[in-house]
């Protein structure tokens, strides 16, 4: 036996006696950034303050939203707008498409035709400048990743997005599948991200959906991570850990 096969050896016997305590890695956790269209995106960042054992088999919530910018016509009242990325009725949040005016804020949609990609809007001024954030089913690839403080990356979780929103969560719900023991071991001091490469702008929280510099809520945006964390430091999992995601 390696020497370091007896430090995951060592380790695994440390883990084996630490008493589990089951939380999640909600929205509030994570440092949240808008994507950027057509380009693989850093989204969402954690630094663990602790070992953290990522739950597999657990159903977690993630619900990345596409952002669009579109301009009402110079009439007030009711208009339709057809959105760009695949509108989809996802069963990952009760709201599916939510629009904002930079000048009249939160506006209605009166109407939603999934097949056509559209939503009818109340209220918007002639010419107003408005935002739309919704669930799209446009393909966009989705990676969950741990990272260690020297720059290694270990990819977790791969998806896509536009899946993820047209799948039954009751039947395939979103969850991760590791290949051993150590895969889903964050040592303290390494990082989660989560990157998204998608054609439009994702968005993982509440953000400038409309151009007014101002923040919009986004209710439908969601991340909730399933995790074991240790009371105390946790001797040679760094080590143990960062030589696994080099995969030697």
């Amino acid at each position: 036996m390696s020497a370091i096969d007896r430090k995951a050896s060592a380790l695994r016997e440390r883990l084996r006696d630490l008493p589990a305590d089951p939380k999640n890695l909600t929205g509030g956790d994570w440092t949240r950034n808008d994507g950027t269209a057509d380009q693989r995106t850093l989204i969402a960042e954690y630094k663990a303050q602790r070992l953290l054992s990522l739950r597999q088999g657990v159903p977690f919530d993630l619900s990345v939203l596409a952002v669009e910018q579109q301009t009402a016509d110079g009439s007030e009242g009711s208009e339709t707008f057809t959105l760009s990325h695949d509108l989809v009725e996802s069963n990952m949040v009760a709201t599916h498409v939510l629009c904002y005016g930079a000048s009249n804020g939160q506006l209605n949609i009166s109407s939603v035709d999934y097949d056509a990609d559209s939503v009818t809007v109340d209220g918007a001024g002639p010419s107003e400048d408005l935002g739309f954030i919704y669930t799209a089913g446009a393909q966009a690839l989705l990676e969950v990743q741990k990272v260690a403080p020297n720059g290694t990356p270990k990819t977790l979780f791969s998806e896509d997005v536009g899946m993820i929103h047209r799948r039954d969560q009751g039947k395939e719900p979103v969850m991760f599948d590791f290949e051993d023991w150590i895969e889903p071991l964050v040592p303290q001091d390494w990082k989660l991200e989560v990157y998204v490469d998608a054609p439009y702008r994702a968005a993982l929280s509440a953000t400038d959906v409309d151009g007014d510099n101002s923040e919009e809520s986004a209710p439908h945006a969601l991340i909730s991570v399933p995790f074991y964390g240790a009371p105390g430091p946790v001797e040679g999992a760094g080590e143990v850990v960062r030589y696994h995601a080099a995969g030697k």
